[in-house]
């Protein structure tokens, strides 16, 4: 299908993808993408007034695939071959389905509660990471689980009752989803460059939505969308999906899938600011 040969980036990602950059720097770039998810969380909500939730997921994961083909061209699928496509398209599921359970969650509670319980993949990576990678679960992420549980209670608390609904449920789906689709990038983005596995990213995630508005939504809905709603849409393809999967892939290959699970904890803290 493709050349087997070592992954090397392409113009866009290789200012990011440099050996001589320093771990901090790597997971500063996971941060941005925090910053750029929470953004887009609320504004997620701003835009399911307009658009149904799977199809607002088919048009921004097509228009994501639509400009890596447009921006890397013959790099987009850089490393991948028919070998270790069946890799890439899993972690393409789980990506999806991190996204998808993702929407759901903002469809049915507050963008804050849905933020801080999409972080909880902190909680979930480094067991992933003992059962796939083999790597040892540090004692010293004790506190910080228990930090991240306490948030839980407290956020999800209602009238001194813990309330946990299906928004809540769709985000914890959500959670688990990502850390699976973090562990598995971890495993194998040293064959493929950040831009190829990110184009095979958005392409099984438009398929698992387009499938899916297919079977549960009207897709003739989208005659009736706002420019407000088309705004948000454009402002989850570019930010929330291509940049913030190449910042995410570039780093990736230099910093492990449980830090950067524990700088995700931050997503919830630029969610609360945006809403």
């Amino acid at each position: 299908m493709w050349r087997n040969r070592r992954a090397t980036p392409g113009k866009g990602a290789a200012v990011l993808d440099k050996p001589a950059h320093t771990k901090l720097f790597y997971s500063s770039l996971i941060l941005i993408e925090c910053l750029i998810w929470g953004v887009g969380n609320p504004l997620t909500k701003v835009g399911l007034v307009s658009f149904t939730p799977f199809l607002s997921y088919t048009i921004r994961f097509t228009l994501a695939f639509l400009i890596f083909l447009l921006v890397f061209r013959k790099k987009a699928f850089l490393g991948v071959t028919t070998k270790n496509l069946p890799h890439y398209m899993l972690i393409g599921v789980f990506s999806g389905a991190a996204f998808l359970f993702s929407v759901l969650a903002l469809q049915y509670t507050t963008a804050i509660i849905a933020g801080f319980l999409l972080s909880l993949s902190v909680l979930v990576t480094p067991v992933f990471s003992l059962l796939l990678l083999k790597q040892k679960i540090d004692i010293r992420l004790l506190p910080a689980l228990l930090i991240v549980a306490a948030g839980m209670y407290f956020l999800c608390g209602s009238g001194g009752s813990f309330v946990f609904g299906l928004g809540e449920l769709f985000a914890v789906l959500s959670s688990a989803a990502l850390a699976l689709a973090l562990t598995l990038s971890s495993k194998y983005i040293q064959d493929i460059s950040p831009a190829a596995l990110s184009t095979v990213l958005t392409a099984v995630a438009a398929v698992m939505s387009a499938v899916l508005t297919l079977l549960f939504e009207d897709y003739r809905a989208i005659s009736g969308v706002s420019p407000t709603g088309w705004g948000v849409i454009l402002y989850l393809s570019i930010g929330c999906t291509v940049v913030a999967y190449l910042l995410q892939n570039t780093a990736l290959r230099h910093v492990s899938a449980i830090t950067v699970s524990f700088a995700f904890c931050s997503e919830p803290i630029f969610t609360a600011a945006a809403a």
